[in-house]
């Protein structure tokens, strides 16, 4: 993992001095992180696995970075296909996060009981709420990295394309399963940064509505009156939410 980070943050120097080669070797490091990581050794666990926060934050430092350009008049048809792929290259590295937090929480999902067994027994060994508690060895990883402040910086300039910031949002709901990553994205305030998605979209079945409405939920879902406690309190949420339910209703 030190070496992934490593190659990572020199791909990050070379795109800052626009070698626009790297944007294809890049993409070729995310499709590989995006494979499952299996130990060949039982001292992976102890060796590898702990550095793995080092991984997620040189990804960060590739998302967060805007390449310096002159002005727009004076870019070369190079330049703006550069950027452009660059932007594309952004989207995966939110993506490959998604991934990595999604990583073994689909077979957790399928072992949870019926609503019907948790009525009878109740929830105290229920795997998603073990899940929520204890989290998953790529989430724990993300827990420890800049990855929650990182995906927040993002949403909350707005800046960027319109497929940046969705995969934004589909990134920071699938890190917010594990309560820890959570209550970092409730202290944040993204709340109201993810309810600004419904005003900034008329339609309230849009994708990126309701992507939003996803994360909102496992916010909720996961750190619980705290979240709601906090939406409640903020008058720009309650004000922002209450013309999509008039819509609905």
């Amino acid at each position: 993992m030190p070496q992934v980070a490593r190659v990572l943050e020199l791909v990050h120097g070379k795109l800052l001095n626009k070698n626009y080669e790297m944007i294809e070797a890049l993409l070729s490091i995310l499709d590989v992180l995006k494979v499952p990581f299996v130990k060949e050794l039982a001292s992976d666990e102890l060796s590898q696995v702990p550095n793995m926060p080092m991984a997620f934050n040189a990804l960060c430092l590739l998302l967060k970075t805007d390449i310096p350009i002159q002005l727009e008049a004076d870019i070369s048809i190079e330049e703006s296909e550069f950027l452009m792929q660059f932007d594309q290259a952004k989207c995966e590295i939110a993506n490959t996060i998604s991934v990595l937090a999604s990583e073994g929480v689909e077979e957790i999902k399928e072992q949870e009981a019926s609503i019907e067994d948790k009525m009878l027994y109740g929830t105290a060994s229920s795997p998603m709420k073990r899940l929520y508690e204890k989290g998953t060895r790529n989430l724990i990883a993300i827990s420890k990295s800049e990855v929650p402040e990182s995906l927040v910086g993002i949403l909350a300039s707005g800046a960027g394309p319109k497929d940046l910031l969705i995969s934004v949002i589909e990134a920071i709901g699938s890190t917010a399963l594990f309560t820890k990553v959570a209550e970092r994205y409730a202290y944040m305030g993204v709340m109201k940064d993810l309810v600004r998605i419904f005003t900034d979209n008329p339609d309230f079945r849009s994708y990126s509505v309701s992507i939003a409405m996803d994360a909102i939920w496992n916010l909720v879902e996961v750190v619980g009156q705290t979240a709601i406690h906090s939406m409640a309190t903020d008058q720009t949420v309650v004000v922002a939410l209450r013309k999509p339910f008039e819509n609905v209703i």
